[in-house]
């Protein structure tokens, strides 16, 4: 950020140039999904060495909306199962717009 500089105001990173200042605290939960989705971005492009059906399987039916690579929720009834990475991403990988994951 040219011409910027960080401090601490009440607790939280905060950027200040000669305007205003710009916040740029995320919670935890906003840079563990960020990142999830950048993830599954690599592995869905080709980007990662992880192959994608390890983790996922893309939704072959043709029904989708919205884009094509879509991927298919498994159902659990185990709890432990829904906070794994390949089950905690679909959901949000399945509502991004064309344009963003494609």
């Amino acid at each position: 950020m040219n011409g910027t500089w960080p401090i601490l105001v009440d607790n939280e990173l905060t950027y200040m140039n000669s305007h205003k200042a710009v916040s740029t605290t995320t919670t935890l939960e906003e840079r563990r999904n960020r990142t999830d989705l950048i993830e599954v971005f690599k592995i869905m492009r080709g980007y990662s060495s992880i192959p994608v059906d390890l983790f996922f399987e893309v939704n072959k039916d043709g029904r989708t909306r919205g884009h094509t690579l879509k991927l298919v929720k498994h159902r659990s009834d185990k709890d432990l199962r829904h906070h794994f990475f390949s089950e905690r991403v679909v959901n949000r990988w399945n509502q991004l717009h064309g344009q963003r994951c494609c």
